[in-house]
């Protein structure tokens, strides 16, 4: 798209009435530009209009929506990049803290599936690669397909941008900016010598306890980004077990010894995991059913009972009744997430119960007994 979208498209979309009347004066100004003065004036015309990073991506990035756990009728449409709640949370509890504390971007994301964290960081890093020259971008996924799929959501956006620059290589995995000097790749994980020879200012690794040999894939791709201030590191991906340089590294985030920022997405931030009851009397009758466990959660996390509800769906109908493969999936907290991946012996709701109970140790020590 090489010019500023007709009014009635834009009036489908969420765009304030004074926005739509400054477009309106300068579509005509754009479309009488040459080709090659268009794309430049008009990028620079819509950073005018929206400097703020995240404010761009919002009015400009649009995505298919591809989940809808309410049910509503979105799904498959194109529509704008809105960030939900979980989004807005990690833009500010990672991105804007790193930047604001004047050091690279670093962040370690354990979450629920679904949030959108995977879509987000595709938009972000493509949006630096578009606005600053010569940076490159990599995401590295587990598999071929899994690989495929994230560079698309990408490739999309490069695809429906207004005035997006000109590519001198366009690929299943590569989009390279003619002229700007900025790429963005896609890789998949088996390959251990990702990264070597290359520097690279931003990487994307995607569900990381799934690669192979993820230790070496790890150590060329963090030899290739620089420590900049310019520069993003980050990893996101639901639990897998108690092992692994996932597992590793998000507990180095929370030990505080590393400088990745952990941050961590339960499952009841996405408002669509919530199920409607039929009458008063549904809502009633299940909220007199709740288990201890149900109970816990609902005060802990002042959860509605549509949330509840969902949930025991969710557990009943496409989980076979297993709370476990729930926790897996959609955990709560960073422990419950961890302890319930794997094959654990003992019943992780029991010791999440256990912990919660525990008082810190009033001294931490060695006793040893010396010769008198």
């Amino acid at each position: 798209m090489t010019s500023i979208p007709e009014r009635h498209i834009l009036e489908m979309l969420d765009f304030d009435r004074q926005e739509l009347e400054v477009l309106d004066q300068f579509r005509p100004i754009i479309s009488g530009l040459s080709e090659e003065d268009r794309g430049e004036i008009g990028r620079a015309l819509c950073r005018k209009l929206w400097p703020d990073e995240d404010q761009y991506m919002q009015k400009l990035h649009l995505i298919i929506a591809g989940k809808n756990a309410g049910g509503g009728s979105d799904v498959g449409m194109v529509k704008q990049l809105r960030f939900n709640y979980a989004q807005q949370r990690f833009y500010k509890d990672v991105i804007v803290r790193c930047r604001s504390e004047n050091r690279p971007v670093r962040g370690v994301v354990l979450k629920a599936r679904q949030l959108g964290f995977s879509t987000f960081i595709q938009s972000w890093q493509y949006e630096q690669c578009d606005r600053e020259r010569h940076h490159f971008a990599m995401t590295v996924s587990y598999d071929q397909a899994s690989t495929e799929e994230l560079f698309q959501k990408a490739f999309f956006i490069h695809s429906n941008v207004w005035f997006p620059r000109e590519t001198s290589r366009k690929s299943l995995d590569t989009l390279e900016f003619a002229g700007h000097g900025s790429t963005f790749f896609a890789r998949t994980a088996g390959n251990v010598s990702l990264g070597r020879g290359l520097t690279l200012h931003h990487v994307h690794c995607s569900e990381m306890p799934m690669w192979s040999g993820a230790d070496e894939a790890l150590t060329g791709l963090l030899q290739a980004v620089p420590v900049r201030n310019d520069t993003s590191i980050l990893y996101e991906s639901t639990a897998k077990g108690r092992t692994g340089e996932f597992y590793d590294a998000w507990n180095a985030a929370e030990r505080g010894s590393s400088d990745f920022v952990p941050f961590f997405a339960p499952w009841f931030w996405d408002d669509n995991y919530r199920l409607d009851f039929a009458t008063d009397d549904h809502a009633r009758k299940f909220g007199r059913s709740l288990t201890p466990v149900e109970i816990t959660l609902k005060d802990e996390h002042k959860l509605a009972l549509e949330q509840l509800h969902w949930r025991r769906y969710k557990i009943r109908s496409e989980m076979s009744g297993s709370e476990a493969r729930f926790r897996q999936e959609f955990p709560s907290n960073p422990s419950e997430a961890f302890l319930t991946t794997g094959s654990p012996v003992f019943d992780a709701e029991a010791i999440h119960q256990l912990e919660r109970g525990s008082r810190e140790p009033i001294w931490v020590g060695s006793i040893t007994l010396e010769d008198v």
